[in-house]
């Protein structure tokens, strides 16, 4: 492991970063990177990469008429589960970053041992910025911290919320852009929309209890002091901070696409499976637990009507969680 110390200018002296620059620099680097991750999610009609997480609910039985004599609670059909699939969240890992030139004079410079000047190389800057922006949290000189979350914390870059606007994020939305489109909606049979008078009544009777939409961290702009580079023809120049913020986005978004153990990668938790923090809000599937409201109608001579129509209390069948893991 080597931990540089990058050079900066100072009244046109070359003098090494203090803790407290090196640590404005990883704040800088965290924020890049939430404004523009590698691993990205989006949401979509469908067919998302994540994977489906179902809503269920009950819906009535079908009718059974008659001719003859009114059906018995037997003979009607019993409430069914109807499932809906949702699978509205994709997940992009980023193929084309490039992390610096192949001589790496992009990068920092800092002073050798015997007092020369060298570009840092790739994990020179994972070892000095990249890892701690990663894990979370770094000290400054005066033993304060100045930023303690880490990249796969727990709502860091992505949180599911009940709400479609939350402090600090932004919603993401749908497939054209624009509108704004829950990733996932719990439903449950709605018993006030059925009753004998309305026999046959249509089945599938919903009402949604509780959409959930994904939401993305808000980035900020922090202040750093820009360090010096090497040129090709081996002169020293301070880039624009443009070109740093270039530079060490490009560092962390290449550690979290490509490196071993710290890959983010999303998916599904469901009823506490897998692995990783979750991000915001669980989701619930709820369900009536009734047996089943057997009703009658009469409606003349030779028409007899039944059917059971969805009852009982709701109940949590499954409970789906965001996660975020590193691998």
């Amino acid at each position: 492991m080597a931990v540089r110390k990058p050079l900066y200018y100072d009244s046109g002296n070359l003098r090494e970063m203090s803790d407290a620059q090196i640590a404005q620099i990883k704040a800088r680097m965290f924020w890049l990177y939430v404004q523009n991750p590698s691993v990205e999610l989006s949401v979509v009609s469908s067919g998302g990469s994540l994977g489906a997480i179902n809503d269920t609910r009950l819906q009535a039985g079908a009718a059974n008429i008659s001719v003859s004599a009114t059906p018995t609670e037997n003979e009607t059909e019993e409430p069914s589960i109807v499932t809906v699939s949702n699978s509205k969240i994709n997940q992009t890992v980023a193929s084309d970053i490039e992390p610096g030139s192949v001589n790496f004079i992009t990068f920092p410079a800092y002073y050798t041992a015997d007092g020369n000047v060298k570009s840092m190389t790739l994990q020179d800057m994972y070892d000095t910025f990249a890892y701690d922006v990663f894990n979370s949290g770094w000290i400054t000189s005066d033993g304060s911290t100045v930023f303690s979350e880490s990249l796969i914390g727990g709502g860091v870059v992505y949180t599911v919320s009940s709400s479609s606007s939350i402090t600090d994020y932004t919603v993401v939305p749908g497939p054209d852009g624009s509108t704004i489109v829950p990733i996932y909606s719990d439903t449950r049979a709605d018993p006030t929309q059925y009753s004998a008078g309305g026999i046959t009544e249509t089945q599938d009777q919903p009402i949604t209890i509780q959409n959930y939409y994904l939401h993305k961290r808000d980035s900020i702009s922090t202040a750093y002091t820009v360090p010096v580079r090497l040129t090709a023809l081996t002169n020293i120049e301070t880039p624009t901070t443009t070109a740093m913020d270039t530079v060490l986005s490009s560092v962390v978004r290449y550690l979290a696409q490509n490196e071993t153990g710290y890959k983010i990668r999303y998916a599904w938790g469901i009823n506490g499976s897998g692995t990783g923090n979750v991000c915001g809000s669980a989701m619930t599937d709820s369900r009536l637990d009734g047996a089943g409201n057997y009703q009658t109608l009469f409606v003349g001579a030779d028409d007899y009507r039944a059917q059971e129509f969805p009852d009982g209390s709701a109940q949590v069948i499954n409970v789906y969680t965001l996660k975020v893991r590193a691998e």
